[in-house]
């Protein structure tokens, strides 16, 4: 039988090309064991990640609930938080002064980096949407840039889902 009936306009079709391979090097009930037992270790696999998904959900919203709190807590009281630390800090106002200054240099070196790194990375999503012919690229760079920023979201939430859109529209094999 033949392994993958795929119709062939053209010989030099990528997928005509990998089905005649497929077809005359291995045998279609190899295949059909293979695909079944890969299948299914696929599936369980994912099954064994969604049970490990869910029980992560309770611990998750824990985690951005003390997030949220502290985040309110650090704007609205941010700046007396910074004042009662230096004054408190065990060590001689000029080691106090280094210390404090050495830790604002590096929180500033982080965020400036991270929204540097932000930028740069919807500027390579929006080129790259551009060259594979993605709708509004500017638009899905500039999303990407600000998703960057966020932890754990971040641009994959972007550019994974194009990627797959454009696998399944048949980019990758066709004579593009």
């Amino acid at each position: 039988g033949v392994m993958l009936p795929v119709e062939c306009d053209s010989p030099d079709n990528a997928m005509c090309v990998l089905a005649r391979q497929l077809n005359t090097v291995v045998g279609e009930e190899n295949i059909r064991t293979t695909m079944s037992k890969t299948i299914n270790t696929f599936i369980s696999a994912i099954n064994a990640q969604i049970g490990k998904f869910i029980l992560s959900i309770p611990m998750f919203l824990v985690q951005v609930t003390i997030f949220l709190f502290v985040m309110f807590f650090s704007l609205r009281d941010g700046a007396g938080w910074v004042k009662y630390m230096r004054t408190s800090m065990p060590l001689v106002t000029r080691h106090r002064d280094v210390v404090y200054n050495n830790t604002q240099q590096m929180l500033d070196a982080l965020l400036y980096g991270q929204i540097i790194t932000s930028i740069v990375q919807g500027v390579i999503g929006g080129i790259g949407f551009w060259i594979f012919g993605v709708d509004s690229p500017i638009f899905w760079g500039v999303m990407m840039a600000f998703l960057a920023v966020l932890p754990v979201v971040g641009p994959w939430v972007i550019y994974i889902p194009a990627g797959l859109g454009m696998l399944v529209d048949g980019f990758a094999l066709s004579d593009n």
